[in-house]
């Protein structure tokens, strides 16, 4: 079975996370907001496609890569909510230290992913490594012609996505991810994988490979996950050809209806991010385009901010990497000076694992209650180790 232990491993430390940041989303914002209408639902523009006369009608997403992919994505992304503007600074502890760090309007939008997981156990970075070539197998195998058009583009969404997981994994602990997108030396651009004799680059599958599949559909640049919070979320699900059209009208949503995506300067302008100018190919008239494109996902409240502005301002960089704690981690060993021993040589059973307690840092406690609060959980519970007050936080645009 692929990766087997991988996956065993990351559940234990899961649950364990599961102890600090309760991982369920709820839904009872989303349908209040739906019901005002200040949520945006667009008509699904395009079912999924049957399989073209001479193809099969097969898919990928009970193959055996695939699944393996769908536990990995179910224990170790963590969903935070519901997609709203949040002001921060009024929840910014005080206390008589100097020590400030800074809280943006973006700092804890979207998902996280738990990366951490392969600081704890670095045997886990070869299995990844290894599900990351037996999805490079399927195009390799010939599989790929044999499908629809949305079947090939859901795999390699998902390829793409699991090339940067790995990726960040094995670069991990990595604070800001701004020189692997930009450079002449960026990641972005480097060879990564070889299919039918072709080195492809993240850049190749995205403009070469999804932008001709996508037949004009904007939507589809939601599906790249890039790893840092200004861009879009990865999805605890694969993408698959069935569910496809509406996963990505998802993420529209909540990346255009977070302050990582869009925000309104009310009077002045309209900002978003610089995502958007980087993947400007796949807008048939940027940036005439652009504006339309975020009046479809938008909310409903903020359509007249929007339709005022004559230029939209693409200047949101919010590069930090959307981990659980890293971006808000002193040093770069999370597991130093924490309680958190597990003993190599027994394999315990889970329930003694979760109760080990981790010490967070004053900035980790903050971020866990931060989070908490994007998700809406009211019984949540955080079982931390006393440590000293909060440091101080500011707040910048």
């Amino acid at each position: 079975m692929i990766a087997q232990h991988l996956f065993k491993r990351l559940m234990l430390f899961g649950c364990f996370s599961c102890q600090l940041v309760t991982l369920a989303m709820t839904t009872a914002v989303a349908s209040e907001q739906l019901q005002r209408g200040t949520l945006p639902v667009p008509a699904l523009e395009q079912k999924p496609q049957k399989a073209p006369e001479g193809k099969a009608a097969g898919s990928l997403r009970y193959t055996a890569e695939y699944q393996a992919y769908r536990d990995l994505l179910h224990k170790a992304v963590l969903q935070t909510g519901t997609p709203e503007r949040f002001n921060y600074s009024s929840d910014v502890p005080q206390t008589g230290t100097r020590v400030k760090d800074v809280v943006r309007r973006s700092s804890f939008d979207g998902s996280r992913f738990l990366y951490e997981a392969f600081i704890r156990y670095p045997e886990l970075l070869p299995e990844l490594r290894q599900l990351r070539d037996s999805f490079v197998a399927i195009a390799n195998s010939g599989r790929l012609a044999t499908l629809s058009d949305d079947e090939q583009l859901a795999y390699w969404l998902n390829l793409h996505n699991l090339l940067v997981i790995d990726m960040l994994a094995h670069r991990y602990p990595l604070k800001h991810l701004r020189a692997l997108y930009q450079g002449e030396q960026a990641w972005l651009h480097q060879p990564l994988i070889t299919v039918a004799g072709t080195s492809l680059s993240l850049a190749d599958i995205k403009f070469g490979k999804v932008l001709p599949l996508a037949k004009g559909r904007t939507e589809v640049i939601y599906g790249f996950y890039e790893g840092y919070i200004s861009a879009p979320s990865i999805r605890s699900e694969p993408f698959d050809a069935r569910s496809l059209a509406k996963a990505l009208q998802d993420n529209a949503v909540e990346f255009i209806n977070t302050s990582r995506g869009s925000y309104p300067e009310y009077g002045t302008s309209f900002r978003v991010s610089t995502f958007y100018q980087r993947h400007q190919a796949f807008f048939p008239f940027y940036p005439a385009d652009l504006k339309t494109h975020l009046q479809k996902y938008l909310a409903s409240s903020e359509h007249a901010v929007l339709a005022k502005v004559e230029q939209i301002d693409v200047d949101i960089n919010d590069w930090r990497i959307a981990d659980l704690y890293g971006t808000v981690r002193n040093g770069i060993d999370m597991t130093q000076g924490a309680s958190l021993e597990l003993d190599s040589r027994v394999v315990q059973s889970i329930r003694n694992k979760v109760k080990s307690k981790l010490v967070l840092s004053d900035k980790q406690k903050f971020q866990l209650k931060m989070l908490q609060r994007r998700q809406r959980v009211s019984d949540g519970n955080v079982e931390i180790i006393d440590l000293p007050a909060e440091p101080v936080a500011t707040t910048t645009k």
